[in-house]
This record gives C-alpha cells, sequence and structure tokens, in this order.
C-alpha cells in the first residue's frame, strides 16, 4: 500500500530556506556597504578635480585690470615691477579696500609712460615723461579663499573701483612710498602696454 511521505513543518520549511539565502543576503549588504564607501570618495574627490582643473575659477575671479597713477613727483622707470613692489601693491590694495589681508593676488605688472606723456631728447636715447602720463598696469584677480563672498559682491567691487592710496614701490632712487590714484576696470578684456626697452624715464614736476 502506498505510504505519503511525511510532511515537513512549515517553521522548519520557513527556517531552511532563511539559512539558505543567509549568504546571499550577507554578500548583498557587503556590496552595497562597499557601494557607499566608494560614492562616498568620490564625492569627496569632485571639489579637488574642480580645483585641479580649474583652480583660477574655484580660487580666485576672473583677472581684471589695476591701474595706479602716481600724484606726486617719482623717479619711476619704464620696467617690470619686482616681485617686492607687487605683494606691496597688493598688500596696499586690500588695507584701502578694507579687505582681509591676501584677498588682492598681483602677480605681474608694468610701469610705463603713456605715448602722449613721452618726449624725445634731440641726440639722446632718452624719453621724458610728464607726471599725468606715468601709469602702473597691474593684472590682478580676487583670492576668494582670504576675502570669501566679499568680493564678489558688486557693493564692494563698486566701492573700490577708485580710491587712494600710498604705496612702497621700487624706483630708480630705491623703495619710495608714492601715493597713487588707483582705478579698477572689471573687465577680463584689456591691454597691458609693453616698456619700452630703450627708454629712461626722468622726474618731471
Amino acid at each position: 500500500m502506498y505510504a505519503p511521505p511525511p510532511a515537513v513543518a512549515a517553521g522548519g520549511a520557513r527556517r531552511s530556506g532563511l539559512a539558505a539565502s543567509g549568504p546571499l543576503l550577507a554578500v548583498c549588504c557587503l556590496l552595497f556597504i562597499l557601494f557607499l564607501i566608494a560614492s562616498t570618495i568620490v564625492l569627496a574627490l569632485i571639489p579637488v578635480y574642480l580645483a585641479t582643473r580649474d583652480g583660477n575659477t574655484i580660487t580666485n575671479s576672473p583677472t581684471y585690470l589695476m591701474t595706479l597713477s602716481p600724484t606726486n613727483g617719482t623717479g619711476l622707470t619704464e620696467t617690470n615691477l619686482d616681485s617686492t613692489s607687487l605683494s606691496n601693491i597688493a598688500t596696499a590694495a586690500a588695507t584701502a579696500a578694507n579687505a582681509p589681508s591676501g584677498s588682492f593676488s598681483v602677480n605681474s605688472g608694468t610701469s610705463t609712460v603713456n605715448t602722449a606723456g613721452r618726449r624725445k631728447r634731440r641726440g639722446f636715447g632718452l624719453v621724458r615723461q610728464r607726471r599725468d602720463g606715468f601709469k602702473l598696469y597691474c593684472p590682478f584677480s580676487f583670492n576668494r579663499l582670504r576675502c570669501g563672498g566679499l568680493c564678489d559682491g558688486g557693493a564692494f567691487r563698486k566701492r573700490i573701483q577708485t580710491f587712494y592710496t600710498i604705496i612702497n614701490v621700487l624706483t630708480s632712487f630705491g623703495y619710495q612710498n608714492i601715493y597713487f590714484f588707483v582705478t579698477i576696470t572689471y573687465s577680463t578684456t584689456f591691454t597691458v602696454p609693453t616698456p619700452s626697452p630703450t627708454a629712461v624715464t626722468a622726474t618731471v614736476g
């Protein structure tokens, strides 16, 4: 006579199913944890990558032009400005703007005489300049790590578009304090005049 197989208790079947799926669940949990870790690392590296790819956009503002006109007699010569003068210009600009130290990044600059301000002596390769024709031209950018959102504010930029300040710069007589009228041009398109290779400037007035 045929006898049916013994019935398996429902609880035992569930326990057997859980036991069989346990390793699979553990693997899925491990994979999920690894995914979360990898996602965290990738998200943390995105700002670093962007800063490396386009550091000027993240750390610094676009490059603008600072034009400095001396208001008193000077011994400035037509030349590329030295690093100490550039540093002093950046420091003086931040102080005049009442901005945190290091807010201005000035990495290059020239001192030259406008064509209208040049006068040649007969028989000499000397160039003299009228005081109002001599200017310093310094491309610069705002260091956002130092001034934060302040330097990007419209009110701040309008307030410092023109100002007066005293700056210690290198002249033919050594470093001197010169009183400058400063104009900032908020345009990324500008031309910096090149110093005349043969010019020797002299103080006028």
